[in-house]
This record gives C-alpha cells, sequence and structure tokens, in this order.
C-alpha cells in the first residue's frame, strides 16, 4: 500500500522535475535528513540576471519541498512498519489516511508550483545568452541531479 502511494506521488512529481520551479521556502529548515538542503552555486553567468536568480532559489525550493513532504510522511507511516492492515486499530488507520490525504494534498501542492513555473522557465531561459543557457543547464543538471537522489532514496520505501 505504501508502496503504491509513494510510487504515484513519485511519478507525478518526477515527472515534473525537468521543470523545476516553485514558491519559496523558509530557510531554516532543512529540506532533507539524510540528503540535507539542496546547495546551488549561482554561476557568475548568471548573478546579474534577477530573473535567473530568483528562477534558480525557487527551483531548488520547491526540491527542498519535495523532500521535505516525504520525509515527514515517512515519520509518521514508519511507526507502522512490520503491520498488516488488520492488525491496525482503527485510530491507526485513521492517522495513516490523515497522513496519506495530506501527501498527496501537498505534492498536488508542489506540481501546481511545478506547473505554474513552467513558463516563467521557459521565458527565462529564452531570455538568456548562449553562454547563460549553458550556466543555466548547469544548474538544471545539478537540480534534476537531486530528484534522481530523492527517487533513489525512496525506491525501496515498503521494504
Amino acid at each position: 500500500m505504501k508502496r503504491r502511494i509513494f510510487n504515484l506521488g513519485l511519478i507525478f512529481t518526477l515527472a515534473l522535475s525537468v521543470m523545476a520551479c516553485g514558491g519559496k521556502k523558509d530557510e531554516s529548515k532543512q529540506a532533507d535528513k539524510k540528503l540535507g538542503k539542496l546547495e546551488v552555486e549561482i554561476p557568475k553567468e548568471l548573478k546579474k540576471n534577477k530573473e535567473a536568480v530568483a528562477y534558480i532559489e525557487t527551483a531548488t525550493a520547491i526540491v527542498d519541498d519535495y523532500a521535505l513532504i516525504l520525509d515527514n510522511y515517512l515519520d509518521i507511516v514508519s511507526k507502522y512498519d512490520g503491520k498488516s492492515e488488520e492488525d491496525l486499530s482503527f485510530k491507526e488507520k485513521v492517522k495513516l489516511t490523515t497522513a496519506t490525504t495530506k501527501l498527496f494534498a501537498n505534492i498536488g501542492i508542489t506540481a501546481e508550483k511545478w506547473d505554474a513555473c513552467e513558463a516563467e522557465k521557459t521565458l527565462v531561459y529564452s531570455n538568456l545568452s548562449d553562454e547563460e543557457q549553458k550556466a543555466m543547464d548547469v544548474v538544471l543538471d545539478h537540480i534534476s541531479g537531486r530528484l534522481i537522489q530523492l527517487e533513489e532514496k525512496y525506491e525501496n520505501i515498503d521494504k
């Protein structure tokens, strides 16, 4: 059951990962307990471009949000590892259902941020010089690499 839930959420969100962008998050929160906060150095070619810098900052924030969503869900669900559905009390089933509902709601919000920012990404990228586009490609590859790390971290979630 957990695997199916995570796979759906993970596939849905990762499908949008190529178009990374979104809202800002409280900088004081650690994004992921194992991997830590996504650190992206703004390339010198992009530092003077306010739109590119804003895009990079929001893209990294949304990846951090995604990691927090999954970690928070795992914190709740891991308490019930090894229990079959028949062994769960009514209260435990309600907690799991609530946690799963919040997971999907939060992933939905995150996906909206990705989607809403697609036009921004296209606009920002199209206004960059060739040199700036190469620098942006490096940043986007770094962000995609983090999403792959998250996918690997959660690939054996049900074991």
